[in-house]
């Protein structure tokens, strides 16, 4: 599937995570829930958040890779996009995310 999607999956403790997916590749990821239901809300505030520019947090890893982080209103990270090599890079992912986010499908796999 190309068109832009959030993809939910488990990790190896049946934990739900999920990825924002973009032509078949990871563009950043949330945190691991403890259910699904609680999945679910992460990708709402996700959703609810990621139109609002003043809710991303630029960052640079300790490897010089450009990030950014997604803040709910309360100021915890719901969303951490992908090391990049370029800021512009790191800029195209948050406008993928504004863009696309708030209505972008829900794969479980």
């Amino acid at each position: 599937m190309n068109t832009p999607h959030f993809k939910v999956t488990t990790n190896d403790k049946h934990e739900p995570h999920f990825a924002f997916v973009v032509e078949n590749a990871n563009e950043g990821h949330g945190e691991n829930y403890s259910s699904q239901e609680m999945c679910d809300k992460g990708i709402a505030s996700v959703r609810e958040n990621c139109k609002n520019i003043n809710q991303y947090e630029l960052r640079t890893a300790e490897n010089g890779k450009f990030y950014f982080v997604l803040k709910a209103k309360n100021g915890e990270i719901i969303y951490t996009g992908k090391l990049q090599k370029t800021e512009i890079q790191r800029e195209r992912g948050i406008e993928l995310l504004m863009q696309f986010g708030p209505t972008a499908e829900v794969i479980r796999t």
